[in-house]
């Protein structure tokens, strides 16, 4: 977002999308003219990493560090100290994307060729991503319009924007409205990701792919220049076309990673292992917030690229499976956080609302730090019992579909199996057992509270 401090090198956009989009259709299309129909590819493709399950652990803590003195903090006095990281927490909903844009385009990739390729993946992602998203906005209704002491949760156009999957317009439009449904701007954008980019995945050469994505990399800081004075940076941060160039980087990482250019990518992103590093840890310790007016305005326009970037190289450091990146990723703890990040993500507002008042009934006031941990532990359990009694059921049937066309699912998981146990089971010494499912993402950033700063952070 913006221009005196370089957070990472900005050659992201432009020269990996001229370099590698021009040379990848080059080198590509006569080395693996279909990645669906070269069986070595899929092998690679279809493998799972469980380093990926990782990064889908740390980017969701990421995202609930950023929101616990916004959900639990009685007053702003006590999220000081330690918690002015947390500020920071927003770049999880940035890992989400470059996740999503990567795992996605893989599956594409995959499915070139393949006959009812679009039908199949938007069945399976409807599969994936409605039951939870739906079933939680039931919830939240149920509780706004029926249990005494949630009347502030009552917005019918809040729930109408975020049931058509638009809930990022209707907070560049009006303001953030409750934490509760604001974080759902950051699936909106998932959504619309999952809408447009198969119809260039699916038919474009990937010589046109990987320059139809440099030219979103480079588009995307444009776009937020040009938009900065007229939209706010609320709007810069939640609206689509501002936003896409994250999950482009994750998309330029997978059209890259399956094809002659893999080796040079590894090499790059050893090379870019410190910078990226540095950038994502300088938003953390500094306590950069996405929202604030305050925010130096070459970091709204600049500042989401770089991170973008830092989160692709941190990305191909993890899918070497040698790394010490990768190994530190695949704890069973941490890949098993990852196998329910969507529903920790979709959970996690509401249950800081409900600790929140159960804690105001009984009058205890018990601090933000024993309130997260609490907090914490609570998340965990409703995000399993969501994961086994709303999501498995639902990934069983997207298994049956992948397995009708191999070809389409080339994610990087196995089939679901029955669900015995919750994940949250996995947290306890033992090897890791579950699916491996693509989580969008998702993040919050500050969402609306009244006694913090004019911005606040809603991160998916």
């Amino acid at each position: 977002m913006r221009t005196p401090i370089r957070l990472v090198p900005q050659r992201s956009g432009a020269d990996i999308g001229a370099d590698i989009g021009a040379d990848i259709g080059a080198d590509i299309d006569g080395a693996a003219s279909s990645l669906a129909n070269a069986p070595r590819a899929v092998h690679a493709a279809s493998s799972h990493v469980p380093a990926l399950d990782g990064l889908r652990g740390l980017a969701v803590l990421l995202v609930l560090f950023g929101h616990a003195p916004l959900l639990l903090a009685a007053s702003g006095s006590d999220a000081g100290g330690f918690w002015h990281a947390s500020r920071g927490g927003w770049i999880g909903v940035d890992l989400f994307f470059v996740l999503s844009g990567f795992l996605i385009t893989r599956i594409l990739l995959g499915a070139r060729g393949s006959a009812g390729a679009f039908r199949s993946f938007w069945l399976r992602r409807a599969l994936r991503i409605f039951p939870l998203a739906y079933a939680y906005l039931a919830v939240l209704a149920a509780l706004a319009y029926l249990a005494p002491g949630f009347a502030s949760l009552r917005d019918l156009p809040g729930f109408a924007w975020a049931a058509c999957y638009l809930a990022n317009l209707h907070i560049a439009i009006d303001g953030w409205t409750q934490p509760q449904l604001a974080l759902l701007w950051s699936l909106a954008i998932e959504e619309h990701f999952y809408l447009l980019w198969p119809c260039a995945a699916l038919a474009l050469p990937r010589r046109a792919l990987g320059l139809l994505l440099g030219a979103v990399l480079v588009a995307s800081p444009l776009l937020r220049w040009s938009l900065l004075d007229d939209v706010g940076a609320r709007g810069i941060y939640v609206l689509t076309p501002c936003r896409i160039d994250t999950l482009a980087c994750g998309a330029l990482l997978a059209l890259a990673w399956d094809s002659a250019w893999r080796a040079t990518v590894q090499r790059a992103a050893r090379w870019l292992a410190l910078p990226a590093f540095a950038c994502v840890g300088s938003v953390l310790i500094a306590g950069v917030e996405a929202v604030d007016p305050a925010t130096p305005r070459w970091f709204h326009i600049g500042g989401f690229s770089a991170i973008a970037a830092s989160f692709a190289v941190v990305c191909a450091l993890a899918l070497e499976r040698s790394s010490a990146l990768a190994r530190a990723l695949a704890i069973p703890a941490l890949r098993a956080v990852g196998r329910i990040s969507y529903g920790m993500y979709v959970w996690h507002a509401l249950v800081a609302l409900v600790l929140r008042h159960g804690l105001d009934r009984l009058g205890m006031d018990l601090g933000l730090f024993a309130s997260s941990a609490l907090w914490l532990i609570a998340v965990l359990l409703v995000a399993s019992a969501s994961y086994r009694w709303i999501e498995a059921p639902f990934l069983r049937w997207k298994d049956r579909i992948a397995r009708r066309d191999p070809a389409a699912e080339i994610a990087v998981a196995p089939p679901a199996p029955r669900v015995e146990r919750e994940p949250i089971y996995e947290l306890l010494p033992q090897p890791a057992r579950g699916v491996n499912v693509e989580v969008p993402f998702e993040s919050l950033q500050r969402a609306h509270a009244p006694s913090h700063r004019d911005e606040h952070v809603t991160s998916s």
